[in-house]
């Protein structure tokens, strides 16, 4: 008579196969957004500094008074936008590794599953051969009870 975990246990693998094969997709997601998250920050981090570059005062001679003044404020209005620019960009880093942490993690989980799923295999083809060789023993034992059990016809 089998148990209720011989009989389950094929099952029990595909959902651990199942189960793993979904975290490594998990895995996969995360660091592909992760990815995308940091060619993001680095294009605000560059645009950033190019925004900085080019808004560099330079000596001019002859300027008026609410000339000088716009181009005083552009250049703030430049560098602020540069500072939000590159505080985004940190926020951005913050959930990279947020992400690949969540990646990790769930690559942890598929492997767990992974060898929960070869545990069970293991378990699984050792009862099974255990089984086997119980049935192949009562089979012999069978088989000698009943040669010993036969008439024997002496000519």
């Amino acid at each position: 008579m089998t148990s209720r975990a011989e009989r389950h246990a094929p099952r029990l693998m595909r959902v651990k196969q199942a189960q793993a094969r979904i975290a490594l997709a998990a895995a996969q997601a995360q660091h592909a957004v992760a990815a995308a998250r940091q060619a993001e920050a680095e294009a605000l981090r560059s645009s950033a500094q190019g925004t900085l570059d080019n808004a560099q005062l330079v000596p001019e001679q002859g300027l008026s008074r609410s000339d000088l003044y716009d181009r005083l404020r552009s250049v703030a209005v430049a560098r602020a936008h540069a500072l939000e620019s590159t505080h985004v960009a940190g926020e951005l880093e913050a959930e990279v590794r947020q992400l690949e942490t969540a990646a990790e993690g769930s690559r942890q989980t598929a492997a767990q599953h992974h060898h929960k799923e070869k545990k069970l295999q293991h378990w699984h083809a050792l009862r099974s051969a255990q089984s086997r060789q119980r049935r192949e023993r009562r089979r012999h034992t069978q088989e000698q009870e009943d040669f010993a059990c036969q008439r024997r016809s002496f000519r």
